[in-house]
Formats: structure tokens, sequence, C-alpha cells
């Protein structure tokens, strides 16, 4: 489950140079209201997202979208976090009716994989335009930058440690945050549950800093940005 980045065709486009809108702001961001931008309950998606004593081998095949062929379910269920995350964007703004495993071989047959390293974020940001949605790729950006995102209404997929693999990196989307005197919290979809913690989660804005990768690819809904 590791998403990498390539230099060819980054998007650099900055949205300001400081975090001035951050610091003003006290209240909740989340760009899953209104309904039009509710993001799907990772639990729906595929088999990869859920526990394992939680569901059947059989139903999370089924989920994951390749029923007649359980080997591809073996091959890409733990290496799909990227589309995972790309799926519950395509859900929450169409009614995309397409599986998780169509992406994996869309995905795959453009070029978006890197055998044993992962899903380029270039990949990444071609599937979503596939989609008639602008993406581009963010890096070396700091979280306070990400929030600023989020008050834009823009959905950040962002990079994180993994917690599978050593020095590896996994793919969340952040939907939103809550940011009072005393704290601010973030709002997370994370489609790796095996472990129990991922699904819809919060982190405190500590334990997010300390995974952050600074990179990751941003996503933005229709009638933004255009």
């Amino acid at each position: 489950m590791v998403a990498i980045e390539e230099e060819k065709g980054i998007h650099d486009q900055r949205r300001g140079n400081n975090v001035q809108a951050y610091l003003r702001f006290q209240g909740v961001a989340r760009i899953d209201k209104p309904s039009k931008y509710v993001v799907t309950n990772v639990d729906q998606l595929g088999g990869l997202t859920s526990k394992p004593d939680s569901i059947s081998r059989e139903e999370a095949i089924a989920r994951f979208g390749r029923a007649d062929d359980p080997s591809f379910y073996d091959r890409w269920a733990d290496r799909s976090c990227a589309i995972a995350v790309i799926d519950m964007v395509l859900q929450s703004q169409f009614d995309f009716e397409g599986t998780l495993a169509s992406l994996v071989e869309l995905a795959y047959a453009n070029g978006a994989y890197l055998e044993n390293v992962g899903w380029k974020h270039n990949g990444m940001v071609e599937l979503l335009r596939a989609y008639h949605l602008h993406a581009e790729i963010f890096r070396e950006d700091s979280l306070y930058r990400c929030f600023e995102y989020l008050l834009a209404d823009i959905f950040v997929i962002a990079s994180i440690k993994s917690r599978v693999t050593a020095g590896g990196s996994h793919m969340i989307l952040l939907k939103g945050f809550r940011k009072t005197k005393e704290e601010t919290i973030i709002y997370v979809n994370d489609p790796y549950n095996y472990d129990g913690q991922g699904g819809e989660r919060i982190y405190s804005l500590e334990e997010l800093i300390n995974i952050f990768n600074g990179r990751g690819v941003l996503v933005y809904p229709r009638g933004v940005g255009e």
C-alpha cells in the first residue's frame, strides 16, 4: 500500500503562502456538507476495508468486484488503498456504480502502478481526471496547509506512514477538521481496517502531524476551482 510521486507533471499551485485562514478559523470545517459532498462510508467499500472476521471471504471478494476471480482479490486487496480513496471521492461526486476492482484494472492498465513500489501520484491524478475531476499533486506541504485546502472545499488525499510496512506509505482521505481554542481534530476515511484502526475515524493534530508525509493529491469537487 505504497504511493509514490513522479516529478513529471507535478502541479505546484499553492493556495496562499501562510496558514492565516486556519489560524483565524474557529469551528467545524467538513467538506462532506452539504450532502453532495458526502463521502461513502468506508465500510461499504471493498473487502480490504473490513476486519478479516467481520465478513466472509466470499463477501469480501464480491464487494471488491471480482467474484469470478478470487486471485485478483488476493493480489490487490491489500495494495489498493490509493484506489479505494479515489473510489470514495467518485462515489461522493457521482452515482458511481463501478467497483473497486474496475478502478484498479483501469489504473493499472494506464501504468499507474509500479511493481514492488506502489501507486504513482501522477497515476492517481490521471484516474481522477478520467472522471472529469480536477486533481493535482501537492508536495512538501504542512498539515496546516491541508486545512486551508479543506476550508476551500478541496478533498485532500494524504500520504501517511504505513502501519504495516516499515518505511512504506499509505493513503487516507482528509474530510474536514474541527478547531477550538483547546484542540484541533481531523476527520479521516482510512481504507485499511484489518487492524481495526481504519474506517471513519478522527486524529488529533499531534497524531496526524507525526505520520503525515507532506504530500498527496488534491481533488476539487465539481464546481470548485473550475
